[in-house]
């Protein structure tokens, strides 16, 4: 995507994102877990939401301030627009999210999610051996981290000597850097964001409890929130730092 076609000025999502990671960050050492998960899974939220607004994943707001689009959902339609993206998405998208709806348990969630961000975070670009093409080298990386659809493999293969994708192939070969990774983190913690939001907002009638009732010291979810903030705020900052750099190069 050409920087003249991306709108910048979906900063606030970005300002919003941390005024909300700030106040979870205050009522977690308050120990008021309930609102603390609850802030933070809007910090999330707000980010992933500047991500589909930037990508045009997310219509124009047409000054709407309530977008409803679940989080986890930009990531898989971002990754469907293009063959590219497609083959990414399918290897880092649906491979996760089969891999993830596969535990039952919220703790084997988290710490499933935890092991995918570490991971993330370890990135390298994607090494070519001398005299291997771009496109011989995603097949052997796709390979070797045991990608399963061997449909777009066969693709790949089919497309080696074709210049425009090679070039392409290329600039995705290199894409691994700091925003690459921030991406991959934002879609991982996309999915810790969507649902139960109502046990961090409201009581139960039906036994009278408050939403305090459902988190404690020893949840799975406070026992690594601050984990998680360290993470949404390196992301934050990397966006940050992103969107101050794309700004500035528009403007000259």
């Amino acid at each position: 995507m050409e920087l003249k076609e991306i709108d910048y000025s979906y900063y606030c999502f970005l300002q919003e994102a941390l005024i909300d990671l700030d106040a979870a960050e205050v009522l977690n050492d308050k120990e008021i877990y309930s609102k603390s998960v609850l802030l933070f899974k809007q910090s999330v939220e707000m980010s992933c939401k500047y991500l589909g607004l930037l990508w045009k994943i997310i219509p124009p707001t047409d000054g709407k301030r309530n977008i409803g689009y679940i989080p986890n959902k930009i990531f898989k339609d971002f990754f469907s627009t293009d063959v590219l993206r497609q083959i990414k998405g399918e290897f880092l998208f649906k491979q996760f999210e089969n891999e993830l709806n596969s535990y039952t348990s919220l703790a084997d969630k988290i710490n499933y999610l935890i092991n995918e961000i570490t991971t993330a975070l370890h990135l390298e670009v994607i090494k070519r051996k001398d005299n291997q093409t771009a496109i011989e080298a995603i097949i052997t990386f796709y390979r070797a981290m045991g990608y399963k659809n061997y449909t777009d493999i066969e693709f790949l293969e089919k497309k080696k000597g074709d210049k425009k994708v090679e070039t392409e192939i290329e600039e995705h070969r290199k894409t691994v850097n700091n925003i690459g990774i921030c991406v991959l983190c934002q879609m991982f913690m996309s999915f810790l964001v969507w649902g139960n939001i109502e046990d961090t907002r409201y009581p139960d009638i039906t036994t009278s409890k408050t939403s305090m009732d459902n988190y404690s010291k020893s949840s799975i979810i406070t026992k690594n929130l601050t984990w998680f903030f360290e993470i949404q705020r390196k992301c934050l900052n990397m966006m940050t730092d992103f969107h101050q750099k794309q700004a500035w190069l528009k403007s000259i």
